[in-house]
């Protein structure tokens, strides 16, 4: 739709409204602009500080405050339009954004989880020497020691990082502690 049939139409859904938007004395919006471009005709063609000025600034001043809920409106009825227009395909845009986002946490997930397969297991057995708060971990836990998988993090040297898989209740949590607590299970040296 162009520019001139979209303005026609938005002229014409104001004018079935014109009753409850319009002044009394105003039957269309073209009347309306009509009316404004009359009022902006004398404002320019008067001079400062006549009688003449002063009238064609209350006009302008009364015409503007008409006009600016009614602009406000054809905006409104102009975006309104455009969405309408251009809904399919903004339906089928989200319904492609959906499966692409679908098929990514498919793709995603398998790949989490094949890399969970092949990551070393771990048993992390925070003993003595180690510090209260690991002992603590341990006891919170419920277990000692404490089972997990290795994680491909960059750690400080001689430090590693493991997500512990056993007990459930601290199943998941990811912690970064020296590689020599942690006891590689399965690999050969």
């Amino acid at each position: 739709m162009n520019d001139d049939n979209a303005s026609k139409a938005i002229a014409n859904e104001i004018d079935e409204r014109a009753r409850d938007l319009l002044p009394p004395q105003v039957r269309s919006i073209s009347e309306l602009i009509a009316y404004r471009d009359q009022v902006i005709a004398q404002y320019k063609a008067s001079s400062p500080g006549t009688p003449a000025y002063t009238s064609a600034a209350a006009s302008w001043t009364a015409v503007n405050a008409v006009i600016a809920p009614i602009t406000s409106l054809g905006q409104f009825l102009a975006l309104r339009n455009e969405f309408k227009r251009q809904q399919g395909k903004l339906f089928g845009l989200t319904i492609l954004i959906i499966l692409s986002l679908g098929g990514y946490a498919l793709l995603a997930g398998g790949k989490s989880e094949l890399s969970a397969e092949l990551a070393p297991k771990i048993i992390f057995k925070p003993g003595a020497g180690w510090t209260d708060v690991a002992a603590s971990l341990g006891k919170t836990c419920g277990s000692d020691p404490l089972n997990g998988t290795l994680l491909q993090k960059k750690a400080f040297d001689g430090w590693v990082s493991i997500r512990l898989s056993e007990p459930g209740k601290c199943s998941g949590l990811e912690l970064t502690i020296p590689g020599s607590i942690v006891t590689t299970v399965g690999l050969s040296p």
